[in-house]
């Protein structure tokens, strides 16, 4: 965040900066697909703890290629047409998963290996 500066700082919004702290913590811990993790606490020193779901393996970054579809209520269709579909797909997807609509979901992202995983807003 420090090399952002005060301009660039000042045009994010709160779910970029959450973003950036929460997805920053999660790399320092050598997580590299957010569906491994169970809980995440912020410390009162402003790190996180985080608590992960037992796995059968370790994984590791270069696994199996993870595409980022929605972030911030922003669908990234971009990475749709790379996967090979569309946004009709992807509300069913959503409403497989009882949401009507995009405003509920705070990201979204697809593997090949392990299908669709959704973070909704609380």
């Amino acid at each position: 965040m420090r090399l952002l500066g005060k301009r660039n700082l000042a045009q994010l919004n709160a779910g970029d900066v959450i973003y950036l702290l929460v997805f920053g913590g999660i790399l320092e811990e050598s997580i590299y697909d957010i569906s491994e993790i169970k809980n995440m606490y912020v410390e009162s020193d402003g790190g996180f703890s985080i608590e992960k779901y037992n796995t059968a393996y370790p994984l590791k970054e270069y696994d199996y290629q993870i595409y980022e579809l929605i972030k911030n209520n922003e669908i990234n269709t971009d990475t749709l047409k790379h996967i090979n579909h569309d946004e009709h797909w992807l509300f069913k997807q959503l409403e497989k998963r009882q949401i009507t609509t995009i405003n509920d979901v705070f990201y979204a992202d697809w593997s090949f290996d392990r299908g669709i995983h959704i973070i909704k807003y609380k």
